[in-house]
């Protein structure tokens, strides 16, 4: 369902465009719906994974599911961008319209196994009848995170990565194209070296998991998380080798990055039971919309006060933080 509410979602999107009557406050909006549709997304496709595979194969069947998903988030926003260029933005959304529209007909085409207890069947009725209900599941959902040893410590191991993330994020461009002086064509191939090593790590990640087992290979790849990111401050000493250091550094990041996040979702669908799936997946969504908008404020207000290398730092910092963490779900 949501994924027909997005393609309608889009489509009023496209007639207001269409109409010249687009404006920051219809894009705002278009946003933050967008969002709550895909946290609604998120928790449906875990709860399908866990409703039509073997309880044993779960956390392998999301950890594919992930990876499919982030290589597409890889190819998909190129193809867009040359699609925006070409043909302009009603075009575009026209198309992600129709493809929204298409994957939720194929969800909606299929029968889905039902396993709703009694007892889960109330606690939807009681959620739908008002904002109390809402806060009690919320409440749970908190909860089940926090008296779980892995999913607290794997929640804010994320939350730190989102957050230093976001922070540098916020001050990337600057970053590279000002304080390093890169060209503007030059940063084009960095970031596309980028999307090359998402893909990679998205693609491989899971052929990796049988020698190391998921906890061990989730570890690696936060610390090497950690040393692609010390590649940034490469450039500061040698600007004369800063385009190759950086496509290195952002092939490595979004390999390991990407990697980390298949893994950390798989071991999520391991370790929660089928009936608190949607409730842990909206928690943990929550605390990563968190950590994107705080990170975000943090990263420009520390970038603009002090400079862009202190927020450097405080990158680093985050994600030597968020890899104790995921050593502490062992």
């Amino acid at each position: 369902m949501s994924q027909l509410l997005r393609a309608v979602l889009v489509a009023g999107l496209v007639a207001v465009a269409a109409a010249d009557q687009l404006s920051l406050v219809w894009i705002a909006g278009f946003v933050l719906l967008s969002g709550l549709l895909a946290t609604f997304a998120e928790a449906g496709q875990a709860k399908a994974v866990a409703r039509t595979v073997a309880p044993g194969d779960v956390g392998g069947a999301y950890g594919a599911l992930q990876a499919t998903d982030s290589a597409a988030g890889v190819v998909v926003p190129a193809v867009a961008g040359v699609l925006l260029t070409e043909t302009g933005a009603p075009t575009a959304l026209s198309v992600s319209a129709a493809l929204a529209l298409s994957g939720g007909l194929a969800l909606l085409s299929r029968s889905w196994p039902a396993t709703r207890t009694v007892e889960e069947g109330l606690r939807q009725r009681s959620l739908r009848a008002g904002a109390v209900a809402f806060l009690r599941e919320a409440e749970d959902g908190f909860s089940l995170v926090w008296t779980s040893r892995r999913l607290r410590h794997l929640t804010v191991a994320s939350f730190l990565l989102g957050l230093g993330l976001a922070a540098y994020s916020a001050v990337e461009s600057i970053y590279v194209l000002r304080d390093l002086d890169v060209a503007v064509v030059h940063f084009g191939l960095i970031v596309s070296a980028g999307a090359v090593g998402g893909l990679i790590g998205s693609v491989a990640s899971g052929r990796f998991v049988r020698r190391f087992g998921r906890i061990r290979l989730t570890q690696l790849t936060f610390v090497l998380t950690v040393l692609s990111a010390l590649l940034l401050f490469v450039p500061l000493f040698a600007p004369e080798i800063a385009v190759v250091v950086l496509a290195v550094q952002f092939f490595l990041w979004g390999a390991f990055v990407v990697a980390n996040n298949v893994q950390v979702a798989a071991l999520v669908m391991q370790t929660v039971p089928e009936n608190a799936i949607g409730r842990v997946m909206a928690t943990r969504r929550t605390a990563t919309m968190g950590s994107i908008l705080l990170g975000s404020l943090v990263g420009g207000a520390l970038g603009g006060a002090a400079g862009t290398v202190w927020v450097l730092v405080l990158f680093v910092g985050l994600l030597v933080g968020a890899a104790a963490f995921a050593f502490r779900a062992d």
